[in-house]
């Protein structure tokens, strides 16, 4: 009877002095929002805000486009195609400057960079330009869109 109940009592002490040690490792949880959905919502309310109420020499910007003095390079930015006067070269300046502005504003706001804010602009603008429009293709040459 001791053979039987010395190993179970030796098994029982045992037992009730064996600690296991666990280790787990906390880690965070990372969660990113796609900074393009954030870009493109900033672009659209841009545009739409631009629709509503036009920026300074609309009008004229309009007709150098329209005439084909100007284009949109490959990031959706105006771009002379053709020479311009001095007053033109100088509103085409003034409108390039203030779009840079905003799409800087655009990429610090979604923490997003300059250069992929300018591609999605490019695209927005092309999306949305007329037929006939000056535009720089890939490979940045000139082309009417059709």
């Amino acid at each position: 009877m001791i053979r039987t109940v010395l190993p179970a009592l030796l098994a029982a002490l045992c037992a009730g002095c064996l600690a296991i040690k666990t280790e787990h490792e906390v880690k965070p949880i990372k969660i990113s929002m796609d900074v393009n959905l954030k870009v493109d919502k900033a672009l659209d309310d841009t545009i739409e805000s631009d629709q509503k109420k036009p920026p300074a020499h609309f009008a004229e910007i309009k007709a150098m486009v329209e005439s084909g003095k100007v284009g949109f390079d490959r990031n959706g930015s105006l771009a002379p195609r053709l020479e311009l006067t001095q007053e033109e070269s100088d509103i085409l300046e003034e409108a390039t400057a203030a779009r840079t502005t905003r799409l800087s504003e655009i990429a610090k706001e979604t923490g997003s960079t300059l250069s992929a804010v300018r591609k999605s602009h490019g695209e927005k603008m092309l999306a949305r330009m007329p037929a006939g429009t000056w535009f720089q293709d890939e490979s940045g040459a000139w082309v009417q869109k059709k």
